[in-house]
């Protein structure tokens, strides 16, 4: 069983989402969640300078959207957080000991370590709903693979469409 199905369009499609909430499935009556994202590419780490930004706009329920950008901006916030406590309270003690050529290297691995539990939190749970662009493209990823099927059907006018 996957953990998030993803569905690949191109990124000059407009997507056509079920006319239900992404999150819960109960009807949105209209109301949509506003998701943006910047490009990934070889220049992804000048993003703040040079990236273009993709927006979508989902199907959520009022409670539902705002669960959802709760979600997203706790995801960067708890990053933030593990990244301050291992610069702040682990890596002073750990500095010293290493040689100075690879201190860079080390610290990113331990920065990873560090990490390592919120990033298994976030591929075993999933968001609902979750979007990456790409110049070309952008993967719609979602945790329901039932709606992620119904979106690609309902978007399969599209030049292409690629279900993972």
């Amino acid at each position: 069983m996957p953990l998030s199905t993803d569905v690949n369009l191109p990124r000059s499609h407009a997507p056509v989402f079920p006319e239900r909430c992404v999150r819960c499935e109960a009807d949105a009556a209209g109301q949509k969640v506003r998701l943006w994202t910047h490009t990934l590419g070889w220049w992804t780490w000048l993003l703040f300078v040079f990236g273009r930004g993709f927006v979508v706009r989902v199907p959520a329920c009022s409670r539902c959207a705002w669960m959802i950008r709760f979600q997203r901006m706790g995801s960067l916030v708890v990053t933030m957080v593990f990244a301050g406590v291992f610069f702040f309270l682990v890596w002073p003690h750990v500095d010293e000991f290493v040689a100075r050529p690879i201190r860079k290297w080390v610290a990113m691995a331990m920065m990873l370590v560090c990490l390592s539990p919120w990033l298994l939190w976030e591929t075993f749970f999933p968001p609902s709903v979750d979007i990456t662009a790409f110049s070309n493209s952008v993967d719609y990823e979602f945790r329901n693979a039932d709606y992620a099927d119904e979106f690609a059907e309902l978007n399969s006018d599209a030049e292409w469409v690629k279900v993972d």
